[in-house]
């Protein structure tokens, strides 16, 4: 059925009426702009009910725009009575299919919603590619999961406060270990990469220790990061990224640290560094100098044998491997790597 342009009464618009309202549309702030500068370029999509009044299908923020500024009547495209609601579902959804970028919540939302109207062909087909989703084992399952999400989790993925990929990793986890790293991530604004490296690092611990995530999240040095009133929010990120490298390494961190310790007992000048194998995999040490003069360089190669002949040096490469650390409160492993 074909809609009719019309100038709608905004009083005859049921304002309570969400049956086409989608959830967490992200920041508004450029349309408000465009609205207070323009005006309504674009009508409203709406459906004429059988009372009289219409349900708005398509423009909510502009409808509530229009109501805030006092307008008493708006432009719509009035669809009839007899129109079915999935045929507006499907229209209001293709507007948003090959509209303006969607963020990762609207996403969400429309892929939920598709998934309720089409067949599995045509959704693989055509909307998941539009939408940028992968279409791997258990991608979908994962949107959906995140489209019926808490509005504060959907909230702060609008507003890009939390990574794509982050909220697809986070989706799965137990509601009050989700909540609480939600309050985290809100609070130290940490990039996408970081975010994905703290959810995944944090995850490996519970999994370790045999604990829930929110039991490794509450664990007094992970409180003791956060409440750390001289840090900021940079600083609080990088301690956090450090404890909990800590907690998913003991063994490595606890021989990293013994082997920084021997290093500066042993008073070597800023321009010579001695670093060992990452994760000490494997036998081979490096030394780093940095010079700007010949004799500088000649005055560190002697400091560098000196430091090779005294033993120390030696001591360090074949320090034997660290005790077992013990395990987190309440935990059931203690290994590096040990399930």
């Amino acid at each position: 059925m074909e809609p009719v342009l019309e100038t709608v009464a905004i009083e005859r618009i049921n304002p309570d009426d969400t049956t086409f309202a989608m959830r967490c549309a992200g920041p508004a702030a450029d349309l408000y702009a465009s609205l207070d500068a323009n005006g309504i370029l674009t009508p409203l999509t709406v459906h004429h009910g059988p009372t009289g009044r219409f349900t708005l299908v398509d423009g909510h923020r502009r409808c509530a725009w229009a109501r805030a500024g006092g307008y008493s009547t708006i432009p719509c495209l009035v669809y009839p009575a007899a129109t079915e609601a999935a045929l507006l579902w499907r229209l209001r959804l293709e507007a948003k299919l090959f509209g303006p970028e969607l963020n990762p919540a609207e996403k969400a939302q429309v892929l939920a919603r598709y998934a309720a109207l089409v067949d599995p062909a045509e959704l693989h087909r055509r909307v998941l590619p539009r939408l940028g989703i992968h279409t791997g084992a258990g991608s979908l399952e994962k949107w959906q999961r995140l489209a019926a999400a808490e509005d504060d989790f959907l909230n702060l993925l609008a507003d890009g406060l939390i990574a794509e990929r982050a909220a697809l990793e986070l989706v799965d986890w137990p509601t009050a270990a989700r909540l609480r790293m939600l309050g985290m991530l809100r609070e130290l604004k940490p990039s996408a990469s970081i975010q994905v490296e703290i959810l995944e690092t944090v995850w490996e611990i519970a999994r370790r220790e045999r604990l829930e995530p929110l039991a490794v999240l509450e664990q007094a040095p992970v409180k003791r990061v956060l409440a750390a009133a001289d840090h900021n929010h940079r600083q609080k990120t990088q301690a956090l990224r450090d404890l909990l490298f800590q907690l998913r390494f003991p063994r490595l961190s606890a021989r990293t640290a013994r082997v920084q310790e021997l290093l500066a007992a042993a008073g070597l000048p800023p321009t010579l560094r001695v670093r060992p194998p990452r994760s000490f995999e494997g036998g081979t040490w490096s030394l780093e100098l940095v010079f700007s003069r010949v004799r500088e360089l000649q005055r560190d190669l002697e400091t560098a044998r000196a430091f090779a002949a005294s033993g120390r040096l030696e001591g360090a490469m074949t320090m034997p491997e660290p005790a077992p650390c013990a395990a987190l409160a309440g935990g059931g492993a203690n290994a590096d790597g040990a399930a």
